[in-house]
């Protein structure tokens, strides 16, 4: 029995031909192919084409309560300014904040700065704060 379904499907694929030839099909899975990359690194990487970071952490490990304040400019020139109080070995998160060059400026006591800079913010990150 087996032989003879072997027999009648080679018989079969010997009488037919193909409907496309092999340029066609080759090109079309090269379209499919191209097609199905793009859905996927869409799908990856949300945050790539994106104004916005979804979500950023900052870490306290300098032994004290300490207010941080970040400050950046919008593409209107308006000014953004965001202030979290961490406490000792705590951990606070911003959300959708703008991709790009933040400045900031960290106060252990009232009124006395422990440091200031800035950093470059382009996908989602968590920051550890602690001396140097």
């Amino acid at each position: 029995m087996k032989v003879v379904v072997l027999v009648v499907l080679v018989l079969l694929q010997c009488q037919s031909y193909a409907q496309s030839d092999l340029d066609r099909v080759i090109k079309g899975g090269e379209i499919l192919l191209g097609g199905l990359a793009f859905v996927k690194t869409a799908y990856m990487d949300p945050e790539a084409n994106s104004a916005n970071v979804k979500k950023t952490t900052f870490k306290n490990k300098l032994g004290q309560k300490i207010v941080l304040r970040l400050f950046n400019e919008d593409d209107e020139g308006n000014e953004l300014q965001e202030e979290l109080i961490i406490s000792d070995n705590g951990k606070e998160s911003l959300y959708n904040l703008l991709k790009g060059v933040w400045r900031y400026e960290i106060e252990i006591c009232e009124g006395e700065i422990f440091k200031k800079g800035q950093f470059n913010l382009e996908k989602t990150a968590v920051i550890t704060l602690k001396e140097d």
